[in-house]
C-alpha cells in the first residue's frame, strides 16, 4: 500500500506539473492570437507571431501526450498492483486454510500480518518494531502456545 501511495503521489505531481505548464502556455498564446487579428500589425510580424503560436501549440501537443502517458502508466501500475494483491490474498487464503496448529498460525500471522499486540480487552493492534525488539513474543496472537525457541 505504501508503494501504491508513492506511485499515486508521483503521478499526481506529474499531472499537476503538466496542467500548470498547459495553463502557462494558454496564457502565452492568448495575447499572440490577438496580435494576429490586429489590423495594425504588418504581415511579416504576423508570420513571426504565427510561428511562435505554432511552436507553443506543438509544446501543448507534447504535454497532452505526456498526460496521456502518465494516465497509461497509472493504469498499468494499478493493474500490476491489483494482480500482486490478488496473488498475495490467494496465497494467504490457501495458507490459512491449511493452518492446523498454533505454530502454523503464528507463522501465518508473522508472514501476512506482521507483529501484533493483543490487548487485555481482546483488541488487536499492529506492533511497530522498536530497535532490537522487532520480534516480541509474549503478546503475539498464539504466544505462549509454543516454546519461545520454536521456529528458530
Amino acid at each position: 500500500m505504501a508503494r501504491a501511495e508513492e506511485l499515486s503521489k508521483s503521478q499526481q505531481e506529474g499531472i499537476t506539473k503538466i496542467k500548470s505548464e498547459l495553463a502557462t502556455l494558454d496564457k502565452q498564446i492568448r495575447p499572440l492570437v490577438s496580435l494576429l487579428v490586429d489590423p495594425d500589425i504588418d504581415s511579416s510580424a504576423k508570420k513571426t507571431v504565427s510561428r511562435q503560436i505554432g511552436e507553443l501549440e506543438q509544446r501543448r501537443e507534447q504535454l497532452n501526450g505526456a498526460m496521456g502517458l502518465v494516465a497509461e502508466v497509472a493504469t498499468e501500475t494499478t493493474e500490476r498492483l491489483g494482480r500482486a494483491v490478488r496473488q498475495a490474498l490467494d496465497e494467504a487464503r490457501a495458507l490459512l486454510s491449511s493452518v492446523s496448529s498454533p505454530a502454523e498460525f503464528n507463522r501465518f500471522v508473522a508472514r501476512f500480518v506482521g507483529p501484533i499486540v493483543v490487548g487485555g480487552d481482546g483488541s488487536i493492534q499492529q506492533k511497530t518494531p522498536v530497535g532490537m525488539l522487532s520480534h516480541p513474543t509474549g503478546d503475539i496472537a498464539g504466544g505462549g502456545f509454543e516454546p519461545p525457541t520454536s521456529g528458530l
